[in-house]
This record gives structure tokens, sequence and C-alpha cells, in this order.
């Protein structure tokens, strides 16, 4: 007895002093303002690419160029303070990025010269990250829907990758979160004070000479032997079974190694997904769930709806890219060209939210061998013109809905 009268008096201690602690930061983060001039800092965009750069990527299948506006994204200016158009916010993977092509070659961009075409004034931002999945969607659009206040929010939902890739964040990750979140000022000063100087703005962008190509190439050839390198055992036996074709490519500097890498860590991850039975497909549903209830939740703050879509990856909708898949070492059982489980847990994911999917589009063109790269496996400029021209009407029903909705509802917070 005498033990647990200890024990309850050690955890109202603790707690007493955390409850301290605690208002002792809520009332520091809320002082800093009135003492000290913080920008706003934003994490989830510090990471993605530098503001005002323009990035080149040369491949063996691609070369195209990345104008990075000051927020970190792809494309251009936003205006934070007014908006002069009905505005779109595009959330996704580096499919929805628009990795291998130009700007003007990517979905979006399509999407948007649609939407216009069809006598609509709208405004698409690209909030694509590249590697990213539903975790990162979710964190982003925590960050930046408040900040760009978007009258329409797309989630582009990746068949097979998105599935498995997502999960609970660690710890590290939540605890980080839940601080900017509740103590935006002293995170905003921390980053200051951690970075004093300010980061020079970027110099105006110099095509690369030949020489300097040839270098970048020989240092990704050096990256690529170090990976071969490194392979256990098993994974370097699978590798130096693959065609020579394949091998060549990834020891040529002129390909990203990590799907090659992938295939060999991982080969039966786009099989999984059309296997309903899979726990670690439910739980990969899950989580999914939630972090599309949660973006949805970020949109409805600022009174816009939340579309998801299905975004095709080619094992399953196209035959020349499902042999391809299968070249590069992942699993490829025929009934990925006809299964619409990806999809399903996708749209189940979805709850209320409303859902599309392009599967049925892109199989009536399953023989077309132009829609993905060869090695890269994103999609290509044709892949992105179909997605584009497929999405577009429901897209287009949905803005036309929300802008009704807008003019009959003028006292609004947008």
């Amino acid at each position: 007895m005498q033990r647990a009268c200890i024990w309850a008096k050690i955890a109202l201690i603790s707690v007493i002093t955390t409850g301290f602690f605690l208002t002792a930061l809520w009332g520091c983060d809320k002082a800093i303002p009135l003492f000290r001039s913080v920008p706003p800092y934003y994490p989830e965009l510090s990471t993605l690419a530098s503001p005002g750069s323009v990035i080149r990527s040369v491949a063996k299948e691609f070369d195209f160029i990345a104008h990075i506006n000051a927020l970190g994204l792809r494309g251009p200016e936003i205006d934070l303070e007014e908006k002069k158009a009905f505005r779109i916010a595009v959330y996704g993977s580096s499919y929805t990025y628009g990795w291998g092509v130009n700007e003007e070659d990517s979905f979006v961009f399509r999407l948007g010269d649609a939407l216009q075409h069809a006598g609509l004034s709208v405004e698409m931002i690209n909030l694509g990250r590249n590697g990213g999945a539903p975790p990162q969607y979710a964190a982003l659009a925590a960050e930046t829907i408040p900040l760009l206040k978007p009258d329409l929010v797309i989630v582009a939902v990746g068949q097979g990758c998105d599935l498995f890739w997502t999960g609970p964040p660690t710890v590290s990750e939540y605890l980080y979160r839940m601080f900017h979140r509740y103590l935006p000022n002293l995170t905003a000063l921390a980053h200051q004070l951690t970075n004093p100087v300010p980061p020079a703005p970027p110099a105006p962008y110099i095509p690369e000479t030949e020489e300097q190509l040839k270098q970048m190439q020989e240092s990704n050839q050096q990256f690529a032997r170090e990976c071969y390198k490194k392979l256990p055992p098993a994974q370097k036996d699978r590798f130096n079974a693959l065609e020579e074709t394949i091998r060549e490519v990834f020891f040529s500097g002129l390909y990203n190694v990590g799907g090659v890498l992938l295939a060999l860590q991982t080969p039966d991850l786009y099989a999984n997904a059309v296997d309903p039975d899979r726990a670690d497909l439910h739980r990969g549903k899950k989580w999914l769930k939630k972090y599309l209830a949660t973006i949805a939740r970020s949109a409805r703050e600022v009174d816009a709806q939340t579309l998801v879509i299905s975004v095709p990856f080619g094992s399953y909708v196209n035959r020349p890219a499902w042999e391809r898949t299968r070249r590069i070492g992942f699993d490829t059982p025929p009934d990925m060209l006809t299964s619409t489980a990806m999809d399903d847990v996708i749209e189940s994911s979805a709850q209320d939210l409303p859902f599309f999917s392009t599967t049925k589009a892109f199989r009536d063109h399953i023989d077309k061998p132009d829609l993905f790269f060869e090695y890269d496996l994103h999609m290509a400029s044709e892949g992105h013109r179909l997605f584009a021209q497929t999405i577009a009407p429901w897209v287009e029903a949905h803005v036309r809905t929300s802008m009704n909705n807008l003019a009959a509802s003028p006292a609004t917070n947008k």
C-alpha cells in the first residue's frame, strides 16, 4: 500500500511538472513575436527542392528541366496574398511531379490546360514529391493547405507503391511535427538560430557543358558500381541473372539505379497489390485511409473539396510496361493486367471522398508502347497526356460545382 502511494505521488508530480513545462513552452512561443521578428518556417517545404533553382536531369530515356519556384515547388510562382483564379493543389509522388518530362508535358500542367480550354480560370499547383508516399502527402498538405488556401485538392495515389509505402510516422517525425504544429514560433526561431545566414539566391541557370555532363555520368557510374558491391549475395545473384541490356543500363550512368535495386530488394512489390488477402495490404489500406482523411480535414478547413485519383503503374495497365517491369527484376503475374484490386483498395481507403480511376482508359491502349519509359518505368509524355485527358472531364465537373458553391456563398474565409 505504501509503495502504491509513493508511485502515485511520483506520477502526480510528473504530470504537474510536465504541465508546467508545456505551459512555459506555449507561453514562450506566444511571446517570441513580441520581442523578435522570426520569418515563417515550413519544415515540409524546406525538404523539397532549393527555392528558385533550375534542375536538369539527364538519363538514357529523357533530358528534362524543372523550374523551382520560391516555395520549392515545381512550376510558376504563387501569389500567397491574392488568388486570381480557382486554385487547384495536386499532391502525389514523382508521377505528379512529372519525373522524366518537362513541365508542359506533366499531367498537372496538361490538366490545367484542358480546364482552361473548357473556359475555366484555374491555377494549378504541383505538390508532387519525388520519392513521396501517403505519409509525406499528408504532412505536406497539413502545412501547405493553410498557406495556399486552394479551392480544390487532388490526391494522386499511386497504384502499388503507395499501398505499401504507407504506415505510422516514426516517433521523431511525429514529435517534430507536433512541436511545429503547436509551437510554430519556437520552431521558426530554432531554425533561424541554426541557420543564421540565409541561403544565397541561386545563380542564373547556365546549361551544362558536354564536359560537365560527362563528369555527371562518370559520377553516376561510380555510384552504380558502389551499389552493386554492397548488394547481399542473394541479390547480387539475382542481378547477375538479369539480361545483359538491363545490367548495361544499370552501370551506364544514365539510369536511376533505384528501380533495379527496388526490384532486387522487393521483387513482389507490385504483384502483392493484386492479392487482396495479404495482411500488409490491409495494413496499408488502414493507414492510407487515415492519411486521406487527414488531407480532407485540412482541405475542409479552407472550404475546399478533396478528390482522390488512382495513378496507373505500367505493369497493371500496359503490356509493354508489364514486360519491362519483369525485365528489371520484378515479379509480374499475368493477372496484374486484368485485376482491379489495386484500385479497389485505394477507392475503399478514400471512403466518402470522390474517387476516379484511369485503369480502364489505359487498358484500352494496353499495347501502346510509349505510355511509360522503358527502363525508368515512370509515365512518359504520352502517358501524362492520356492521364490528363481521361481525368479532365471528371475534374471539370467538380470544379464547376465548387465554383457554383463559391458564387452562392460570398461570405467565405478564402
